[in-house]
């Protein structure tokens, strides 16, 4: 039954978290690139500037470069609300998720009041290190994001690289100190729970990372 709720918790959040992501790339598409019309007249402005690029290449590389700073500059706010917006969201719900599962494992492991305090303190550390792990996240996103956004060339490759960087550092931590915690206790459903939150961790905020990427990159490319 716990199994089943957690499973059912996990899916409606990622399908949430899919939703959202899939309407905000849509609404910057469209409103960076105009729509079809706007896109064809983008085309129909590369084809004849790539007709008479022997002559004018370096106004054309200025006028791209302050296009490019021009849609770029216009995306770093929504993608910083939406990214935030995500990461609390689904900081919550792994919150929830946790807190559930370690309550219900410890308080049918465990029947002394020295055990029911020790997963007290277990689900008090992990909620208050996932959050703190979250908000890192979210920043470092954030601030590779606004970047890359001047540096449209390696937008998709740092933000990915640091990102994931960040989320296998943060993770290995939370890990070790959550598990050196516990060690105390020696539950085996607690470490289990705290591997399965950790990879619940790392997928949201690698699936938030490839948002930005794909906003960066739909930025880029109108």
């Amino acid at each position: 039954m716990l199994e089943s709720f957690k499973l059912i918790y996990l899916l409606f959040s990622m399908a949430y978290l899919t939703i959202s992501i899939n309407r905000f790339v849509t609404s910057v598409r469209l409103d960076t690139c105009g729509g079809d019309d706007s896109s064809s007249r983008i085309r129909s402005s590369s084809n004849s500037s790539s007709s008479s690029i022997s002559s004018s290449s370096s106004s054309s590389s200025s006028s791209s470069s302050s296009k490019i700073s021009i849609s770029s500059s216009s995306t770093v706010v929504v993608v910083v609300v939406v990214v935030v917006v995500v990461v609390v969201v689904v900081v919550v719900v792994v919150v929830v998720v946790v807190i559930v599962v370690q309550h219900s494992s410890s308080s049918s492991s465990s029947s002394s009041s020295s055990s029911s305090s020790i997963a007290a303190a277990v689900v008090v550390v992990e909620a208050t290190v996932v959050v703190v792990v979250e908000v890192i996240v979210g920043a470092v996103v954030v601030v590779v994001v606004v970047v890359a956004a001047a540096s449209v060339a390696a937008a998709v490759v740092v933000v990915v690289v640091v990102v994931v960087v960040v989320v296998v550092v943060v993770v290995v931590v939370v890990v070790v100190v959550v598990i050196v915690v516990v060690a105390a206790a020696a539950a085996v459903v607690v470490i289990v729970e705290v591997v399965a939150a950790a990879v619940v961790v790392v997928i949201v905020d690698v699936v938030v990372a490839a948002a930005a990427a794909v906003v960066v990159v739909v930025a880029v490319k109108c």
